[in-house]
């Protein structure tokens, strides 16, 4: 599945933000990047869950 340009694009952000917080090491960019698309996809489940429930 291919991820939206928003959503891919925050999870770049997040991914480089948890490298930098983390001393920018070397060889955890796949860690962080999995760590960083989790909690956007988290934040998106909320955020819609939360959005489907103004709606009812």
């Amino acid at each position: 599945m291919t991820e939206p340009p928003e959503r891919d694009r925050l999870v770049r952000e997040r991914a480089y933000r948890i490298w930098v917080d983390e001393g920018r090491p070397e060889g955890k960019d796949l860690e962080h990047w999995d760590r960083a698309k989790r909690e956007v996809e988290e934040e998106f489940a909320m955020t819609e869950g939360h959005h489907e429930l103004k709606q009812s």
